[in-house]
């Protein structure tokens, strides 16, 4: 909509504008209607110059760039949302409304599973210890997330604070709940050649290289991020890693 009816332009404020009250990352948005006219800039706060420009844009999303981050989509042949589909566990509230949830200290001891939550998860590790309090069969877990019956990749966002990710992999196959995202790999013709396994995936992820990128085009991960700017990350197959390790060592 507003690609198609004027200016627009973009000046990121960054995380630091409503902190401590708010933990969130700030853009001031200045529109000029003006249907001949159909363009955005794209600024840092603090700078004249904008860092990108379109005069013909069509409301394509607005992303930063680096030559370190072009570099990377040049090499890299695939999106994460190509090769993964990704979910997001449930939500506090759907936890709360599931009968099959027991929400008693007793859980362990009665044999249930615990549900875990972004506490338990750690760079490269998943921690089974019971944290979130809720408690469910195992039998019954596929009734939260039909997924959770199978070892797959979490992730989560804004990691701890640092602004990028944090992935691992759920040998166990646990439900979960809260901010976590899950990446359940896709088998079609177009990823054959995509050769990393999923414990390789969960390196790459929580590599110095990733966050480097995603500091570049996002300038930090929050968690505000959604699917759709987690399908956008680029991914390489095993040769393009290496690759991508060379230019940047």
């Amino acid at each position: 909509f507003l690609a198609e009816s004027g200016q627009c332009e973009i000046i990121y404020m960054g995380p630091e504008v409503f902190r401590p009250e708010a933990d969130v990352t700030t853009v001031v948005l200045k529109f000029t209607k003006d249907e001949q006219k159909n363009t955005f800039e794209l600024y840092d706060y603090g700078h004249k110059s904008p860092l990108a420009a379109n005069p013909r844009w069509q409301g394509e999303e607005i992303l930063f760039s680096s030559a370190f981050s072009r570099q990377v989509d040049r090499i890299c042949s695939f999106r994460l949302g190509e090769v993964f589909q990704i979910r997001i566990s449930p939500r506090t509230p759907e936890i709360r409304r599931c009968p099959k949830i027991v929400s008693s200290p007793e859980g362990k001891s009665a044999g249930l599973l615990p549900v875990l939550n972004g506490k338990n998860l750690k760079i490269n590790r998943v921690c089974y210890e019971p944290l979130s309090g809720y408690w469910i069969r195992e039998k019954d877990k596929t009734v939260l997330r039909s997924f959770f019956d199978r070892p797959h990749i979490v992730v989560g966002l804004g990691f701890r604070g640092d602004g990028g990710l944090g992935a691992a992999y759920d040998d166990k196959a646990y439900p979960w709940m809260g901010d976590v995202y899950h990446l359940l790999r896709k088998r079609t013709l177009t990823n054959r050649r995509f050769d990393l396994t999923d414990q390789e995936v969960v390196q790459y992820l929580n590599s110095p290289l990733l966050k480097r990128y995603i500091k570049d085009v996002f300038r930090e991960v929050t968690y505000h991020f959604n699917i759709t700017q987690l399908e956008l990350l680029p991914i390489p197959t095993w040769e393009e890693w290496k690759r991508l390790e060379e230019i940047t060592s």
